[in-house]
């Protein structure tokens, strides 16, 4: 076990400079991944046509879903690992972060392969005509792919 982070800059830097620098990363993060998305709707749609672009519209419902198990394990795993970091507990922050990886992987894989085998009934749930379910169900199961590694990536700040 170590000693509480006393030196630590969380410690002795005043909290508004703390937040200027840990959130300039994050706004630079959430505008990159809002200019990707921009980005790819652009490229979907001109190389493969507004049906396409629609169909990936349309799975947009159910991807916001799937970030929930991810977003989840994220707001815990930061509570905890602050907490146990502020009272001096490394071994037991590094414990969680270890324990987070693998319960986040068996939960990306829990909700991707059902989702994976029922997208057609998820996507007709949905509303979904039938000119467009083709193409959102072979985007999603695409999509589907990376959830397990996405589920671990949100949690840790990747």
């Amino acid at each position: 076990m170590s000693a509480p982070a006393g030196d630590s800059e969380f410690a002795v830097k005043p909290i508004p400079t703390l937040i200027a620098k840990y959130s300039l990363a994050v706004m630079i993060g959430f505008t990159a991944a809002m200019l990707y998305g921009v980005i790819d709707s652009m490229f979907v749609s001109y190389f493969l046509g507004n049906q396409a672009l629609a169909a990936v519209s349309a799975s947009l419902p159910l991807a916001t879903l799937t970030f929930v198990v991810p977003l989840t394990f994220s707001a815990g795993t930061a509570t905890l690992t602050a907490i146990r970091l502020g009272e001096g507990r490394t071994d037991d922050a590094n414990r969680i972060l270890g324990q987070t990886v693998v319960w986040s992987a068996l939960a990306g894989l829990s909700v991707a392969l059902p989702c994976a085998v029922l997208l057609p009934e998820i996507f007709s749930l949905f509303g979904l005509e039938a000119g467009l379910l083709g193409q959102a169900v072979t985007f999603f199961r695409i999509a589907l792919l990376g959830l397990p590694l996405m589920s671990v990536s949100i949690p840790l700040g990747c």
